[in-house]
């Protein structure tokens, strides 16, 4: 069996040891700090703790430079720091997804830092990628991706990542609201769910593991995540394109457009700034029509004189063809997630001797530098719930009904949101996609 005929079947995250060999693996916060020279970048600020799910429509946003920001991780705070009263214990700050064109315009050499040569990827560098820095705490919510697949290298710091194949999605209650565009976010808080309320999330199998420094995660099209920070944490990515990208654009453009005009139809009547990401614009009709058009022209001559692109996934896969992967099994844990880390870890009924062979296999390789494709573990919903430290409050089943209808109907203005989200809802779409494509 090749890498790719594996990786169609397993279909699942990798991690990958020692495959990582770019500049930018040295980038320190310090490196970092020297290179960006004073540049004001966006942060998002938001609580580390909260009942409900936090979106980036609930966050604050302040422009700090990355000397600021680490200051302020380090508790090193001068009055003149913007973040001087952004209290560390009760908050996180993130400056996520900056686009590294972008941050590095004032010196474009910075991009060949970066490079993906080493997973098959040979034109990609850091003009296709982008940069996470991250304080103790900080998370991106629970969605998936619409487009290709995921590399993402860990640089500097650990993040935990939990993530849900494409086949839970009918368990995570996914929504288009906060709306961005390529973006389905879950409406659940993944480290406190509300079981009583979303009591299909039960049914998901998470898989969950810790990236640690110079290790780069692959993540499959369309799998759920969220990823929060363990340190202060440097991260890059990037989304690689796939050829069934094609039909993905065409529902993303259907997305655009009744998106914008639901926003278009209510805000005058309701608050519909909570509708849209802060790094999403909304368009106008004949823009998003243009949009929808291009979108279906790119699959139309895709379709009829084949797709002319390079496979991305082809080459990832080509590039490891001769490797063998370490396969993970439900009766142990991943070694290279730190699961005991601030909490017990959670209790497998294991093989005897399966994690020391795999620890073993792990120390072997990580020593003598060879690449080493490791499988993702996935675990029980209930040792998940282990793990989070989850604990139930019990709810009478009249007192669940009165919840979820008070959660619903508050006001005209949740009622309206409900409204929207049901529209916006992937199965719905879906079937418009299809009726759309299958009209003549």
């Amino acid at each position: 069996m090749d890498f790719k005929d594996f990786i169609s079947q397993c279909n699942g995250p990798l991690i990958f040891n020692n495959n990582l060999n770019c500049p930018a693996i040295e980038w320190t916060p310090q490196v970092l700090i020297d290179l960006l020279n004073n540049k004001m970048l966006k942060c998002k600020i938001g609580p580390k703790i909260a009942e409900d799910t936090v979106f980036e429509t609930d966050c604050l946003y302040l422009n700090v430079t990355l000397r600021d920001f680490i200051d302020w991780c380090e508790g090193n705070v001068k009055e003149s720091n913007p973040l001087a009263e952004i209290d560390k214990k009760k908050f996180f700050c993130y400056i996520d997804y900056k686009y590294m064109p972008d941050l590095f315009e004032d010196s474009p050499d910075l991009l060949k830092s970066v490079s993906w040569e080493s997973f098959g990827l040979c034109t990609r560098n850091g003009k296709d990628s982008t940069i996470w820095i991250g304080s103790e705490g900080a998370f991106t919510p629970c969605h998936y991706d619409t487009y290709g697949f995921n590399l993402v290298a860990q640089i500097y710091g650990r993040k935990r990542w939990y993530l849900f194949p494409p086949s839970d999605t009918e368990y995570m209650y996914a929504t288009r609201i906060p709306y961005e565009e390529s973006s389905v976010f879950s409406d659940i808080n993944i480290k406190q769910p509300d079981i009583l309320y979303y009591t299909e999330f039960q049914k998901s199998r998470p898989y969950i593991v810790t990236l640690e420094p110079g290790q780069v995660l692959y993540v499959p099209k369309n799998w759920w995540h969220y990823v929060e920070c363990l340190d202060t944490s440097v991260s890059i990515n990037t989304w690689v394109e796939m050829k069934d990208d094609n039909e993905t654009r065409i529902k993303e453009a259907i997305t655009r457009v009744l998106i914008s005009s639901l926003v278009s139809d209510f805000q005058e009547c309701v608050d519909t700034q909570h509708w849209i990401n802060p790094n999403e614009e909304v368009k106008n009709c004949p823009v998003n029509i243009g949009y929808l058009h291009k979108a279906v022209t790119d699959l139309k001559l895709s379709s009829t004189h084949g797709n002319q692109d390079m496979d991305n996934f082809k080459l990832f896969c080509d590039k490891f063809k001769f490797h063998q992967v370490i396969p993970s099994s439900d009766n142990m844990c991943n070694m290279s997630e730190s699961l005991d880390l601030n909490r017990k870890r959670p209790k497998m009924s294991s093989a005897s001797g399966v994690d020391n062979v795999l620890e073993n296999a792990y120390s072997s390789e990580t020593t003598n530098n060879s690449v080493n494709i490791i499988r993702v573990q996935s675990y029980s919903f209930k040792d998940y719930l282990e793990f989070i430290g989850y604990s139930l409050v019990k709810l009478s089943g009249n007192e669940q009904q009165e919840t979820k209808a008070d959660l619903c109907l508050r006001s005209e203005t949740d009622l309206t949101k409900h409204l929207v989200k049901s529209i916006l809802k992937p199965d719905v779409i879906n079937i418009l996609t299809k009726s759309f494509l299958d009209f003549k």
